[in-house]
């Protein structure tokens, strides 16, 4: 029997060794599938109830999660929830924005029966350290509400391009909310 040559066992050790790691990875990513889907949606209704007491909202029923219409497009917009309260129905909104310096933000949102953000919360992003500080440091409520006439986001960090698309997603979502009926 001849013995194999270097240069083709090295890089037929390292193909198996290359397949027994991928499929190890695929394993462990199969079995924390689940447990990751479901700590992202409780992040974000966690997000939803915060933003329902921080505004002392007095909920009529419990929140529902509003369908999309098949066929239309809901660019930014993850998922939009009814608020029944007793002073009319308010909408939370969980939004991811367009690309900002390096990626993007997740964030919820919550409309108000006038079409106003009167609250935002940072979820989770990729986006560069300053662009998820920035986020996190935006200040919407009742008294300091985001409109989509005037609206522009600030915060105390310097995010030139992350701050824009958030912009942009909290717009999307202001005009969402004017289509439900």
């Amino acid at each position: 029997m001849k013995k194999l040559p270097v240069y083709v066992k090295y890089p037929l050790v390292l193909g198996c060794v290359c397949l027994v790691c991928g499929g190890a990875l695929a394993g462990v990513n199969a079995a924390t599938e689940g447990k990751i889907s479901q700590n992202a949606y409780d992040k974000a209704h966690a997000a939803m109830y915060k933003l329902i007491d921080t505004n002392n909202l007095k909920t009529t029923g419990d929140p529902s999660v509003i369908e999309w219409d098949e066929g239309v497009e809901h660019t930014y917009l993850d998922e939009r929830n009814l608020i029944p309260t007793d002073s009319g129905n308010y909408y939370y909104y969980n939004a991811t924005s367009p690309k900002g310096f390096s990626g993007t933000i997740t964030f919820g949102a919550l409309v108000d029966p006038s079409y106003s953000v009167i609250g935002f919360k940072f979820i989770t992003g990729d986006e560069d350290t300053i662009g998820k500080s920035a986020a996190g440091a935006i200040d919407i409520s009742a008294s300091k509400p985001f409109t989509d006439s005037d609206g522009v986001v600030e915060s105390g960090a310097s995010a030139g391009k992350t701050l824009p698309a958030i912009t942009t997603a909290l717009k999307a979502v202001i005009a969402d909310a004017r289509t439900i009926k």
